[in-house]
């Protein structure tokens, strides 16, 4: 045998696909002094490449070329890495690549050879072009080069038939590439800022496309070719400039969902109404006062998002979609809601916040399977319906209005996951409130409440209690009932001394008593091992017992605002040697 032969068949052996014939390989070079320095040379460099910072020195030669041959996915997620190795054809079993967030600005041609690649995830890289061996990854679906800095495209990506999802977001893009028209199983195109304002005539041939996100562009039309894209079933233009609609957009009989947020829209265009299968249509942040009667034709809209508008009357077309699911109307001028809200008895999302309502009709009753309320920032004194009725309530937000009382009807709202009521004029709250047995979030912070009902111990679910700016001067006994309580925020309230129920509530980690007229803090404040974060800032504070050295969880401590000399100051972090003490005012970066 010639010794060409030998070293093809040694060679044939060390790329085998069976651990015993790459062993046998290793041998055979072993015992005929055949040289494979330069191939243990490129084994070495890749397995380092794939195990950045890690000990290898242990591992063995067989074991290294074990992992290289049937690594089936690489991720090596803001590594610093700054080239890929041409040794990366040795991979031959990788299916899945991801290099996001590094520093690459190219790759080599050998990467082609991957023949089972089926995602590549190269994001956040300054990569300027594509090598042309792409095109034989055949087998390729998912491709992800979102802020890049790629402008140009192998020829002969037709060949990527394959290709499903496609992201080229983020790359300051000018004109969409005529060669990406011809990928006959994508499904899935992400354009999103860029700075495209036209599609290419040939953009009708990516027949498969399913979902286009042209979000954040320059769009001020959109081309005729895109509405005759016949499965597309997701567009999504937010953030361009767009005026009008060509009537072709009401031939998209696969259009699912249209996000038309932020653009220069005065009126609803009537071709959408026309478009037969929507059902999710969102024109947030336009210039819209009015909807047209045409809207009522979209019989299968389930949700309708309006906010950032600049409505001054509901529209009442908009009680004839009554199955919709989702009504979202805030940040408008609305200054009342008509009886006929109460036609859409399939609502389960509804936010009105941010109007100029002063009452809300009784008929909100009817809405009985709401699961989201919002009626926040209006200048509502009282909820003028029972909102009792509406049992399935999981959110409601109530914050930034008059209100000066709480309905006992609260309480029968017992799926009640939230509930926000700060900056009212609550003075009291109702004793039903403890029937709120789910409820996981209660923020009653600027308000007027003075004593807090006992029933509120009842709420043992709950891990975060605001409270903040009211004048509270106690709390009651119960309230050691609430087991799982962990964020207690009391900050504002004229407290003077400790209320003594918060060193029993066990699972406390952030206490805030920040600006309560504390002249002391008690002894048995070692007992709360558990805190994390304690905030005993602007009060009138001259020390801490030498019980606080028990917190040596503590990880922040706030005591700027009082008057604690210097040498208090030093003790006290002697004591909590890992706790940071902060003894200026976090000030907030503008902007």
């Amino acid at each position: 045998m010639s010794s060409i032969t030998e070293t093809e068949n040694l060679f044939k052996l060390l790329h085998s696909d069976q651990l015993e014939n790459i062993h046998l390989g290793l041998e055979l070079a072993q015992s005929q002094s055949i040289d494979i320095q330069s191939f243990i040379d490129d084994i070495e460099l890749l397995y380092a490449w794939i195990n950045p910072g890690k000990d290898i020195s242990q591992i063995t030669l067989l074991e290294k070329i074990q992992t290289v041959y049937t690594i089936p996915y690489i991720g090596l997620y803001e590594q610093v890495l700054t080239d890929v190795p041409i040794q990366i054809r040795y991979l031959r079993k990788l299916i899945q690549l991801s290099f996001p967030n590094n520093h690459i600005t190219h790759l080599p041609e050998e990467i082609g050879e991957l023949s089972l690649l089926e995602h590549i995830n190269l994001c956040g890289n300054p990569l300027c072009t594509l090598p042309d061996s792409f095109s034989k990854l055949a087998q390729l679906k998912r491709l992800q080069l979102d802020d890049t800095l790629l402008h140009t495209f192998p020829s002969n990506l037709e060949k990527l038939t394959q290709l499903e999802y496609l992201n080229l977001s983020g790359n300051r893009m000018k004109y969409f590439p005529v060669e990406l028209c011809v990928l006959p199983n994508l499904n899935t195109l992400k354009l999103e800022k860029n700075c495209l304002s036209d599609l290419p005539s040939q953009f009708a041939q990516l027949v498969s496309l399913i979902t286009l996100d042209l979000s954040y562009n320059e769009f001020s039309k959109l081309r005729e070719s895109l509405y005759r894209l016949p499965f597309l079933n997701t567009l999504l233009v937010k953030g361009n400039r767009l005026i009008h609609f060509s009537d072709a957009i009401q031939n998209m009989s696969y259009l699912n969902e249209l996000n038309l947020v932020d653009n220069q829209l005065r009126d609803i265009p009537v071709e959408v109404c026309a478009i037969p299968e929507l059902q999710t249509l969102d024109l947030s942040e336009n210039q819209l006062s009015s909807c047209p009667a045409e809207l009522s034709k979209l019989t299968r809209l389930t949700s309708l998002q309006l906010s950032c508008n600049q409505f001054s009357e509901f529209p009442l077309v908009i009680s004839e979609l009554t199955q919709l699911l989702i009504l979202r109307l805030s940040d408008n001028q609305l200054t009342e809601i008509p009886s006929e809200i109460g036609l859409l008895t399939r609502l389960s999302d509804l936010s009105l916040s941010s109007n100029q309502l002063s009452q809300i009709p009784v008929e909100i009753e009817k809405l009985t399977k709401l699961s989201y309320l919002s009626l926040s920032h209006n200048n509502l004194q009282s909820l003028s319906f029972d909102i009792g009725k509406l049992t399935n309530i999981r959110y409601l937000h109530l914050e930034y209005n008059q209100l000066t009382e709480l309905s006992p009807q609260i309480g029968n709202l017992t799926r009640l996951f939230r509930l926000i009521l700060h900056v009212n004029n609550l003075h009291g709250l109702p004793a039903t409130i403890g029937h709120l047995t789910q409820l996981r979030i209660l923020d009653l912070a600027v308000n007027q409440l003075t004593t807090l009902p006992k029933e509120i111990g009842q709420l043992t679910e709950v891990y975060s209690l605001t409270l903040s700016y009211n004048q509270l001067r106690d709390l009651p006994a119960e309230m050691e009932n609430m087991t799982i309580l962990s964020d207690l925020m009391l900050a504002g309230n004229p407290l003077q001394t400790l209320p003594s129920v918060i060193i029993r509530i066990p699972q406390l980690l952030g206490l805030y008593l920040n600006n309560t007229q504390l002249h002391e803090i008690p002894v048995n404040i070692g007992q709360m091992v558990k805190l994390k974060e304690l905030d005993l800032s602007d009060n009138q504070l001259v020390d801490l017992p030498t019980e606080i050295a028990n917190l040596q969880q503590l990880e922040k401590l706030y005591l700027y605002g009082n008057p604690m000399s210097d040498e208090t100051i030093a003790k006290i972090q002697s004591w909590l040697p890992n706790c940071e003490i902060i003894l200026q005012p976090e000030v907030e970066e503008e902007g």
